[in-house]
């Protein structure tokens, strides 16, 4: 431990995994003799430490005065009294009063106890009048009725949104608030892109873990059909000649800022790398439609999907609860009769892509402590979660290191996961994911993938993982990943535990 320049020495290491697991917050104190050379003024400072010691971590240090090391005695000195709730080092061995204070929290084990999400509305289709904010309150609402958490005890709500031009301040505190949320609850909207309702999660399991927060709302909104045009340069004046309408769902939502293409290209890119072909592409975006209809047939997504009221010029309401991207009836043969759409000679169409959706989707997450005290049940343990940057010209194999990176915080292997959610932004991409980790097809989106069931950008991070927690429980699969990549040349993982 080095506080301010000088090391003090209370326990080994060693000892300090075996005292601090366990402990929840306690005080360690030890009394040292200071040496006259190395006195300093008195004084308070505060000292972070990043060393994780069995199940607890440094969390601060107080100095009351500063002094030099301890006497190796102090070493083992150290006596634990349970009823104190301290560590105090015997006085007659440690000698004198200043002291240093510190102090341990455990790290909390983060649950999840309820997931939902909308059905996925196709570009201009049942969802296209529904503000993002509506679809993201309505699956906010959802969660608070099936726990019947009391929204005053709700933390936090954080809601990734990619398409924010024109949705008015903070789309996730609107959603909050429509989904009658007191106003004491803070929410935060975040873009990560297409990982942003997957990252949502990462900082909600974050806090919760660390003992931040108890209970959080985590997912994300996106309504692409409702996406703004902008006109640059309109507020200083256009001095002569005509004004362009730049479309806000291709600049900050599909476009890559660092090579002035859309992510098709990228796709382009990663078939060419990995030497996919236009038929090996056609064959796996057919496989998704074909698996996403069969499970809309057979009912399985109906545990996970939240109704929405579509207003009617006439009449009553429509109740939305079905995906209306999946197409029966796709095959091969029919996707292979698609012009290319990102190169003349590419192999990248608009039907070995994933499309543009209307959706929301959220989660709600909260320490196991608090969970077992409301007598709510543990859908699925948040095991890891990881973040991971690559070339942004083949943005679609960041789920490679990601998932590389979450296993292994996870202190999992590839073969011990049940089930895989890795979204299709195209399935050049996501055959190279594929190659690269060499993942096993018949665990790999067994219900399909955004191909046939959609991509609300925002939205789609937390949709994957809704599909995977509900398809573990269906199978009761122990362990599950979701994984997405990122347009600027990122990936985002998370695992879960049952």
């Amino acid at each position: 431990m080095q506080l301010a320049g000088q090391a003090f020495w209370c326990i080994d290491d060693a000892r300090w995994r075996r005292l601090a697991a366990g402990l929840g917050q306690r005080d360690a104190r030890c009394h040292a003799k200071p040496s006259a050379a190395q006195d300093h003024p008195a004084g308070r400072q505060q000292h972070r430490a990043f060393n994780a010691l069995g199940s607890a971590q440094w969390i601060g240090a107080t100095r009351q005065a500063s002094h030099g090391p301890l006497s190796s005695s102090c070493k083992d000195a150290a006596k634990y009294d349970r009823g104190v709730r301290d560590w105090n080092l015997s006085p007659h061995l440690c000698h004198h009063e200043p002291s240093i204070t510190m102090r341990i929290s455990t790290m909390h084990d983060v649950v999840i106890v309820a997931a939902n999400r909308t059905a996925v509305g196709s570009f201009q289709g049942s969802l296209a009048t529904i503000p993002a904010v509506d679809l993201g309150a309505a699956v906010i609402r959802q969660l608070l009725a099936q726990t019947g958490v009391d929204g005053t005890h709700i933390d936090e709500v954080i809601m990734g949104q990619v398409l924010t031009a024109g949705a008015g301040q903070n789309p996730a505190r609107q959603a909050a608030i429509k989904a009658g949320l007191p106003f004491s609850v803070p929410a935060m909207t975040l873009n990560k892109v297409c990982g942003s309702g997957l990252k949502a999660l990462h900082l909600a399991a974050q806090a919760i873990r660390c003992g931040d927060a108890d209970i959080i709302i985590a997912g994300g909104q996106e309504n692409m059909s409702l996406s703004n045009y902008v006109m640059p340069g309109a507020r200083t004046g256009l001095r002569m000649g005509h004004a362009q309408l730049v479309d806000t769902m291709i600049s900050d939502g599909l476009w890559d800022a660092f090579n002035d293409y859309h992510m098709g290209v990228t796709a382009e890119n990663l078939a060419q790398k990995y030497d996919i072909s236009r038929e090996e592409q056609d064959a796996f975006a057919a496989l998704s439609q074909q698996k996403a209809i069969a499970a809309i047939e057979a009912g399985r997504f109906a545990s996970e999907i939240t109704p929405i009221l579509i207003p009617q010029r006439k009449g009553d309401p429509v109740s939305f609860a079905t995906d209306e991207q999946p197409r029966a009836g796709t095959t091969a043969e029919t996707l292979g009769k698609l012009k290319p759409a990102f190169k003349k000679d590419g192999t990248v169409t608009a039907g070995n892509a994933s499309s543009l959706n209307d959706g929301a989707a959220a989660v709600m997450l909260m320490s196991a402590s608090k969970a077992e005290q409301l007598g709510l049940p543990v859908l699925a343990h948040v095991a890891a979660y990881a973040n991971a940057g690559v070339d942004p010209a083949i943005m679609g194999i960041g789920p490679v290191s990601a998932t590389r990176r979450c296993l292994d915080k996870a202190g999992w292997s590839l073969d011990e996961l049940d089930l895989i959610e890795a979204n299709e932004a195209f399935a050049a991409q996501a055959l190279s994911v594929g190659k690269e980790l060499g993942l096993d097809p018949q665990k790999l989106n067994v219900n399909g993938g955004a191909i046939a069931i959609g991509h609300p950008i925002g939205a789609s991070g937390c949709r994957v993982l809704v599909t995977l927690l509900h398809e573990m429980i269906r199978r009761d699969a122990k362990k599950g990943l979701a994984t997405l990549c990122i347009g600027g040349g990122q990936g985002v993982a998370l695992a879960l535990a049952r």
